[in-house]
């Protein structure tokens, strides 16, 4: 029964991983079974590189959603966005939009919407396109497993001999549920200030906001985090987005992040990409999680806020900002 199907799926899940490994060694973009290392030196990158300029087919074409990648400006890595802009034989350039390709932001009628930023021109070498679900898509498979067809053909009348129907179902104990904001909670956080409750970081109001504890991050620098529950069962993230009042109204805004996940000892683990960047900007900003997480809680980790960050990039030293010793945001979303 439902038992057998269970353990015969487990016992599969190493050889679909292998299977899928090698089938996607080469696909110069992000996938679902990217393993954790794949950063901006890995051989999948590379190849991605030496790919991106010898595809005779376009690969970025306007409206496809890109994160940034391996730039000089090492703030814009990692930020998500939409071409907007065909690629320029004249500039060897593609324009890109940063923000919105996930949040409400995009679909919002254009008397709503914010005043939206230029898009800036990037090199097709430093983009990797973003793995969106197909459109009703409602489960996706977890990274490191063969999609449907696939298990069906190995266990299937054509393979193993199991009725397709039965292979079909052993196929279903590898699907995960991309998350639904609706379920998302936060659930626990390093500290608060209290001028409203916590859970007011998952809301679209700009008159609320969460922020730690006065005294937590002396001079702008501390470990200050919100834990978010994502629903009764994992679910797949693809994405991290916050907003936050820019300067000079957000001297306390989260500069500097990262995510963190439980390991199997139940500690809590930074997640790849490792440390993310916001932008002094109002929308919305989007971060690309690769590869994706297929969690069921994890915490957002907020190290540095927006006086500290200027402070420390001012060159002559002539910047002085007070009272920065806590951190805070508007809005936490995911996708």
């Amino acid at each position: 029964g439902e038992c057998f199907l269970h353990e015969l799926a487990l016992a599969l899940a190493p050889a679909c991983g292998s299977a899928r490994q090698s089938a996607t060694a080469s696909v110069p973009m992000d996938t679902m079974g990217a393993s954790a290392a794949s950063q901006s030196s890995s051989p999948q990158d590379e190849e991605g590189r030496r790919n991106v300029a010898g595809d005779a087919a376009d690969p970025f074409p306007v409206g496809c959603v890109v994160r940034l990648c391996d730039l000089q400006r090492s703030e814009l890595n990692h930020h998500i966005g939409c071409v907007v802009e065909a690629f320029s034989e004249t500039t060897g350039r593609v324009g890109v939009k940063l923000h919105g390709a996930f949040s409400e932001q995009r679909r919002l009628p254009a008397t709503r919407r914010r005043l939206e930023p230029m898009p800036i021109a990037v090199r097709p070498a430093k983009l990797r396109r973003c793995p969106l679900p197909p459109p009703g898509e409602k489960s996706a498979f977890i990274r490191g497993s063969l999609p449907l067809a696939p298990v069906v053909a190995l266990l299937g009348e054509r393979g193993w001999g199991l009725h397709d129907t039965v292979a079909a179902q052993v196929a279903d104990y590898f699907r995960i549920v991309p998350v639904v904001m609706d379920e998302v909670s936060v659930i626990g956080s390093s500290s608060s200030r209290g001028d409203f409750p916590v859970d007011v970081a998952l809301n679209e109001r700009e008159d609320e906001w969460w922020i730690s504890a006065a005294g937590s991050t002396p001079n702008g620098l501390g470990r200050e985090y919100l834990e978010f529950s994502l629903g009764s069962v994992p679910r797949r993230v693809l994405c991290v987005g916050l907003k936050i009042p820019p300067m000079p109204y957000g001297p306390l805004s989260v500069r500097d992040f990262h995510v963190e996940v439980l390991d199997l000892e139940g500690q809590w683990v930074e997640a790849p990409p490792g440390n993310l960047r916001t932008l002094d900007v109002a929308e919305m900003q989007e971060f690309a999680l690769i590869p994706p997480l297929e969690v069921q809680s994890l915490r957002l980790v907020f190290t540095r806020n927006a006086a500290a960050a200027a402070r420390d990039e001012d060159d002559d030293g002539g910047l002085t900002v007070f009272a920065a010793d806590c951190i805070g945001l508007f809005q936490v979303s995911f996708s």
